[in-house]
Formats: C-alpha cells, sequence, structure tokens
C-alpha cells in the first residue's frame, strides 16, 4: 500500500489514501526576506479546521466558423492557492490575531493608589453601574472593598455603605448604586478614593485593529487515522491572515474564529524553488 500522499505505484486501489482531516498548525512571523529561518514557530493551539481551495482563472477561445461555436482554446490567465483556518482556543496571541490587535500591559492605578476625587460622578442614577477610573480616565481593576471609598459630595461628605448603598465588581473595578440606597439619591455626586496597593493586579490587554499588516508562514503537520495515523507536512510560505466570519462570545457552543489567507509568492531564498505551498512526507513519518 501506498498510504498517506506518497505515490501509489501498485497501481490498485489503495483504501490507505483515504484522508481523514487531523492536525496541528503552526505560525513564524516572517522577517527580512519573507524568512523565518531564525522565527520560532508558535502552535495555535486546537485547530477545528483547516481547508486548502484553489481558483483558477481561465480564458477561453471559441471558433466562430461553423454554425455551433465550439471551444478550440483554453488559457489558464492565473491561479491561487488559498486556505481557511478556524480555531477553538482563545489565548491571548489568537484573540490579538482575530482582532488585527496589538499586546501590551494596561497600568493599574489602584497600584498606585487614586487621591480623592471630587464629584467624579455626577447626577448619579440609582441602579446603573459606574467604571472606577482616576482622574485621567483609566480604568481601575482588582480592587479590594477596603481600599475603596465612595462618599456622597457634600458640606460635608457622606460616606456610602457597601450592601446598603451599593455593591460591586472587585475584579473589573465597577460599582453599582443600589435603588434602595440610604445614604445617597438619584442626582447626587459622588466622590473616589482609592487606597494604593502594591498588589493589585497589572492588566493584559488587547487593543483591536491596530496591527492588520503582519505576515507569517503557515505550518500544518497532518494525521491521517485513515492511514494509520501517518502524518505529513504543508507549509505556506508567506500569507496575511485576515479574520472572517463570526465570533460568538455568547453562544450555547464552543467558540471559533477563523481566518483565511491565499499563499503569496516567497522572496525566501531557501524556499525558491517551491515559493508558494510545499507539502512533504517521508517513510518515517
Amino acid at each position: 500500500m501506498a498510504g498517506s500522499i506518497a505515490p501509489n505505484l501498485l497501481g490498485t486501489n489503495d483504501p490507505d489514501s483515504l484522508l481523514l482531516g487531523r492536525g496541528r498548525v503552526y505560525i513564524a512571523e516572517l522577517g527580512a526576506l519573507d524568512s523565518y529561518a531564525a522565527a520560532s514557530w508558535r502552535d495555535v493551539g486546537n485547530s477545528t479546521a483547516f481547508v486548502l481551495n484553489q481558483t483558477t482563472e481561465e480564458l477561453k477561445h471559441q471558433s466562430s466558423r461553423e454554425g455551433l461555436k465550439v471551444t478550440d482554446k483554453k488559457i489558464v490567465l492565473s491561479q491561487e492557492i488559498g486556505f481557511s483556518l478556524t480555531l477553538d482556543h482563545f489565548n491571548a496571541q489568537n484573540f490579538a490575531l482575530l482582532l488585527s490587535a496589538t499586546r501590551g500591559v494596561h497600568v493599574n492605578p489602584a497600584i498606585a493608589g487614586v487621591v480623592e476625587q471630587v464629584a467624579k460622578y455626577t447626577s448619579v442614577v440609582l441602579g446603573d453601574w459606574y467604571e472606577l477610573s482616576d482622574a485621567a480616565g483609566n480604568r481601575i481593576y482588582g480592587i479590594d472593598a477596603a481600599d475603596l471609598l465612595l462618599e456622597k459630595d457634600g458640606a460635608p461628605d457622606v460616606t456610602l455603605v457597601l450592601g446598603t448603598d451599593y455593591e460591586l465588581n472587585l475584579a473589573f473595578g465597577m460599582f453599582r448604586l443600589l435603588p434602595t440606597a440610604v445614604n445617597i439619591a438619584a442626582g447626587d455626586d459622588v466622590n473616589v478614593t482609592v487606597t494604593a496597593d502594591a498588589l493589585a493586579p497589572a492588566v493584559n490587554e488587547i487593543k483591536g485593529l491596530q496591527d492588520a499588516n503582519r505576515q507569517f508562514a503557515v505550518k500544518i503537520i497532518g494525521v491521517n487515522p485513515a492511514d494509520d495515523n501517518k502524518e505529513y507536512e504543508v507549509v505556506v510560505h508567506k500569507t496575511t491572515l485576515t479574520p472572517d466570519g463570526d465570533t460568538p462570545l455568547i453562544g450555547d457552543e464552543f467558540a471559533t474564529m477563523t481566518f483565511t489567507g491565499v499563499a503569496e509568492e516567497s522572496t525566501y531564498a531557501a524556499v525558491a524553488a517551491s515559493p508558494f505551498v510545499t507539502v512533504r512526507e517521508h517513510a518515517e513519518s
């Protein structure tokens, strides 16, 4: 039996040539002259689909010499190999790819603390949620209830009571003024003070639509359970990963993200003999 993508030298029916798609997907960001020789390959996690497609543009010539026109010449004008990749692992790197984003760290104002801000929240609405932030509008996260002081602005100020006047989302730095609040009324102003906490967390941050033109090599090491789990390798040497379709952040199924791309011509010298897509297998795979 030939098996996997090896040639069938017997010229007979070969059930081992069936393919049931499984595999592992890696990407490497391209460097100068499309090189990825020194780049690390990042495993993008579980891929639920990797689909190749080919588009061909043709020009046909038809003879008009008889009553029935017939095609007497066909020329291929262009060909393009494309692919789609679907992932279901929502790590920070994949999420950044999905949003064409950069990644960084948001410096949490809770670490340094926030001095009293008078009338930070004006004409409040009971029952609504408010985000905690410093004077510049930088969001505060991961606070301890004991480090937060909320007061109704006045002469004198009136301290608000947790559970009586407001509730907290400590992790994401939000407070809600309760409709049944005793020490504050709709239309009042609220002052806020946050005591410094060196242990308050820094916050990982993804900034969408800031990095749309990164280029990668994409590699799949395919595994074929229809042929005793034999493996093969497919490499797209240069492509731009374009987010495609919907990604349900709320739903009843595991969410997925999909990317599409086309095999662009690579200038990387090591792949000059096959600058678009290369498929390889060997006897020990």
